[in-house]
């Protein structure tokens, strides 16, 4: 039997640092897709994990995009007469300036 010791040391971390990149996000991530209730939601939720990292990738808020492109794609889209393409985290980024 191996056993465990507790050291008195404050110096010493309490727990393991966060690996680098993100990777616990990920990891994190992935274990709530298991329970995404079927294939089709697993999926969108790889959609959204993958527009999520371009955002991220491309500097812009992800809450804002999603905003930005609801408000086109949904109901006001006849409106604003985009065609989907339109509506990427690229275009967004063009639409502020950037």
């Amino acid at each position: 039997m191996k056993r465990c010791c507790v050291s008195s040391d404050q110096r010493l971390p309490l727990d393991a640092p966060p690996p680098s990149g993100g990777l616990t996000y990920v990891a994190k991530l992935r274990l709530a897709m298991l329970f995404a209730g079927s294939t089709e939601g697993a999926h969108r939720a790889c959609v959204l994990l993958g527009v999520s990292a371009t955002c991220r990738t491309m500097g812009i808020s992800f809450e804002q995009y999603l905003a930005w492109a609801f408000e086109r794609l949904g109901t006001h889209r006849e409106r604003f007469g985009l065609p989907v393409s339109e509506l990427t985290p690229a275009a967004f980024k063009l639409t502020l300036g950037g």
